[in-house]
């Protein structure tokens, strides 16, 4: 049987609604496969604006009528079949946000790949010491310990000063994200002690001004904003990982805050900041649907342009 591939529309939906247009013209039935429930009520929506009819297969009691039939299912390409007068959409083929869902998935696996392989090669590479500070991760060495070899990672510093750590305590070790040439510590000097005196400091100032802060701020009557609508479970929805226990119990937390009228706290602190990041976004959402503005600040003008909804490299905004 004779198949074609689907044309990738990328979020431009008046082009995919011309194209349903053409293709009930034609007589062919159209079927459009969705990841989540939310995503299929959203599309249903987005139809009705265009004044054609979506329906849900799954809780549809009749089909006639309808210009498009809307399935939960996962299809990375969409397709069309002649013969059979059929037209299946995948997500991929209209939405643009997956789309780059999948080529930012890609890229990072191919990022995490190249980087296991130069994890052993000789190029230097800014690594950060618990003890030692800023040194140059230089390779892997097997060094003879009695009468066995065991294998070391060498870091150097300045002045040529060498350490070996043994691969069993990489934990005191990570990748130094920062400045491209930070300055190396000496090896026994007191300036990196200096340094980490003078960040438990800065620290301890800011839990003390955040205390303060959090404090005002439960005195103040706040907005109780509404429980999660469709939108809000068709974000949570397309979140393609499982939620660890501790992710699941901020989100709860986070919704519980917002639904209350006394100041919630939020997520600023830093025991919360990995645990609520998905949720941070889901709570912006929840700010947009009870009408209420949302300032972002970002700290370059690409990142700015992106969190608008404007790609830094097109014109034309994201749907």
């Amino acid at each position: 049987m004779a198949c074609q591939p689907t044309p990738e529309f990328r979020g431009r939906l008046p082009e995919w609604v011309a194209d349903l247009r053409r293709a009930r013209a034609a007589g062919d039935a159209v079927v459009f496969l969705v990841g989540s429930s939310g995503r299929l009520e959203r599309t249903i929506e987005l139809l009705r604006e265009y004044e054609l009819t979506g329906v849900d297969l799954d809780h549809a009691e009749a089909t006639a009528g309808a210009a498009v039939l809307l399935a939960r299912g996962r299809l990375s390409r969409g397709f069309r079949l002649p013969e059979a007068n059929l037209q299946v959409y995948a997500e991929t083929d209209v939405f643009e946000e997956e789309r780059i869902g999948q080529d930012r998935r890609r890229a990072a696996a191919a990022t995490h790949g190249s980087s296991r392989t130069s994890a052993t090669s000789p190029s230097a590479t800014s690594s950060l010491h618990v003890d030692h500070g800023i040194g140059v991760f230089v390779g892997l060495e097997r060094i003879a310990v009695g009468v066995d070899a065991q294998e070391f990672m060498e870091l150097r510093y300045a002045g040529d000063d060498k350490l070996f750590v043994p691969v069993e305590r990489l934990d005191l070790v990570q990748k130094y994200s920062g400045a491209a040439r930070p300055p190396l510590e000496r090896l026994g000097g007191a300036s990196w002690e200096k340094a980490k005196t003078r960040v438990k400091k800065a620290m301890r100032d800011m839990a003390d001004e955040l205390l303060k802060l959090y404090a005002a701020r439960k005195a103040v009557q706040g907005h109780a904003f509404a429980a999660d609508t469709h939108w809000q479970e068709e974000f949570e929805s397309a979140f393609e990982y499982d939620l660890t226990p501790d992710q699941s119990t901020a989100i709860a937390a986070i919704k519980a805050d917002m639904e209350s009228s006394s100041r919630w706290i939020g997520c600023s602190a830093a025991m919360w900041a990995m645990a609520r990041r998905k949720s941070r976004c889901g709570r912006v959402s929840r700010r947009v649907m009870d009408g209420k503005q949302v300032a972002l600040l970002a700290p370059t003008t690409v990142l700015a342009m992106q969190h608008c909804g404007r790609s830094p490299r097109a014109s034309r905004p994201f749907p």
